[in-house]
């Protein structure tokens, strides 16, 4: 009985070989890799999986050095910045190496810094510059408020076709150059698939309604992530290229390297170039609380203004705490703080000035008696007159 069943089970092995070998190669030839991203449908697809691909990133820690150059006006900086988000929280710390501030202090931002719409800036220096903590007033539909504060969102790198400096949530948005912004305002985009540096990508070519011509790659092996914009018009070309890197256990792409450049559509010549570096970078992974606080961001001593609910405190950061200061003039402070707290009373709306008639009367009277005592002085100086 072994061997026969043996034998039946060899003789359908068989059977069932070459009946499904040949059905599997065809199939197998018509299927795509299996790391292979699936194939978008449309330019709206493909754009809406770009945006996905940075909203996904909920916390981050990115350390970066950055070296800009704008040869035309003969302009340099560099340096290194740490950045934490969390949410909407985001904090920046940048040390300049080069550039407008004295080199080797730290200078530090926080948006959100302790409670919601409230924004941190401190400066390190030689003589304590005293930190100050605002209420801030955050425009309807946004996330941050108008001062920049020198905070960046490191999400908008290699999304946005601008230097990292400039990168101010305020101001940039991560669909900038996609789907329906209202700055973006496109006449048509056509979709092709292509190749650039070595990766498969697909090519959003967009003709702006002011004439210029906007082109977007996206690597679908490569998370979606965009990977190169350029911006042609009449007077300039400006360009982001990024290079890719996989990040953590579930291989997150974001960028290793950014580089941002804009030249004269004329002649070539070139007017600004940036090198974004990436040192460090965490993504969705825990971000301490404590890092968007006075007493994560703030050594020990440093002097302290807050600024909220129409009141203002002063006082020193001692083991985590502000020590509030005695209030030099209380009576002056507490009158600034009602001013602050009380809208201006409305203004009464003035009458048209009216003219009275004997004023009228009187100027004219004056005007023509002036006139007369001067005719008859200019009569009896005239020769032949005694």
């Amino acid at each position: 009985m072994i061997p026969n069943c043996l034998h039946l089970s060899g003789r359908a092995s068989f059977l069932i070989t070459v009946t499904l070998v040949p059905i599997l190669l065809l199939t197998g030839l018509q299927m795509p890799p299996l790391d292979a991203a699936p194939e978008p449908k449309s330019p709206a697809e493909m754009e809406t999986l770009a945006l996905q691909a940075r909203q996904n990133l909920k916390t981050l820690y990115v350390k970066l050095h950055f070296s800009r150059h704008d040869p035309d006006r003969n302009f340099r900086q560099s340096g290194t910045r740490a950045i934490w988000v969390s949410g909407d929280k985001l904090r920046n710390d940048v040390v300049y190496d080069l550039g407008p501030f004295p080199p080797g202090k730290r200078m530090v931002g926080c948006h959100h810094c302790e409670k919601k719409n409230h924004s941190l800036y401190w400066r390190e220096a030689d003589t304590p510059i005293r930190a100050t903590l605002d209420e801030v007033t955050v425009p309807p539909g946004q996330k941050y408020p108008s001062d920049p504060r020198n905070i960046i969102d490191p999400r908008l790198l290699g999304y946005v076709n601008a230097p990292s400096t400039a990168l101010y949530p305020h101001q940039f948005s991560l669909d900038l150059h996609l789907g329906k912004h209202p700055r973006l305002r496109r006449e048509s985009v056509q979709m092709e698939a292509t190749q650039w540096n070595g990766m498969r990508c697909y090519l959003l070519r967009s003709i702006l309604a002011e004439g210029a011509e906007q082109k977007v790659w996206i690597a679908p092996d490569h998370g979606y992530n965009i990977v190169r914009i350029t911006w042609t018009d009449q007077s300039q070309i400006e360009e982001t290229e990024s290079e890719l890197q996989a990040v953590g256990p579930n291989n997150l792409w974001f960028p290793k390297q950014v580089k941002h450049q804009v030249r004269s559509a004329k002649d070539g010549t070139l007017t600004c170039q940036e090198t974004v570096q990436i040192l460090e970078v965490r993504l969705n992974e825990e971000v301490p609380p404590s890092t968007f606080t006075l007493a994560g961001c703030l050594p020990d001593g440093t002097p302290v203004r807050i600024y909220s609910g129409g009141q203002s405190i002063y006082g020193t950061l001692k083991n985590g705490q502000v020590e509030k200061e005695p209030d030099i003039h209380p009576a002056a402070s507490r009158r600034q703080e009602l001013l602050a707290a009380t809208p201006p009373p409305p203004q009464p709306l003035q009458e048209p000035r009216r003219w009275d008639p004997w004023l009228v009367f009187a100027a004219v009277s004056l005007t023509l008696g002036a006139l007369l005592v001067l005719w008859l002085w200019r009569r009896s100086t005239l020769p032949g007159r005694s």
